[in-house]
Parts: C-alpha cells; sequence; structure tokens
C-alpha cells in the first residue's frame, strides 16, 4: 500500500513538473513584459512547491499550500 502512495505521488510531481516547464516554455509566445511576469510567477510557485515538501511544520505548510493556491 505504501509502494502504491509512493509511485502516485511520484507520478504526480512528475506531472506537475512537467506542467510548469511546459507554461515556462509557452510564455515565450505572450508579450516580453507579460512573458518576464509569467516566468517569475512560475518561479515563485515552484520555490513554493519545494518548501511544501521540505517543511516539517503543519501550520507552515498550510501556508504555503494557500499560497500556491492562489
Amino acid at each position: 500500500m505504501a509502494v502504491t502512495r509512493y509511485d502516485q505521488r511520484k507520478n504526480y510531481e512528475e506531472a506537475e513538473a512537467n506542467a510548469v516547464g511546459t507554461e515556462y516554455v509557452r510564455a515565450e509566445l505572450l508579450p516580453p513584459d507579460d512573458a518576464a511576469n509569467v516566468r517569475k510567477l512560475l518561479s515563485r510557485y515552484v520555490d513554493q512547491r519545494v518548501l511544501f515538501y521540505v517543511t516539517r511544520d503543519q501550520a507552515r505548510i498550510r501556508q504555503i499550500d494557500a499560497d500556491t493556491a492562489k
């Protein structure tokens, strides 16, 4: 059962990473100012997601989760 959850989490993380990478590349289709803004937002999003997986404090995890939902 734990192996299945691990595999599922790994697959979700991979899918999310691919989606962020795709959006980062697609930002090139926008006007330069908008593209820079999208890349900045994606970079902040990735930073928050990394924090989500390395943080152990439950209150901080809830805050990070709320921030990424924005």
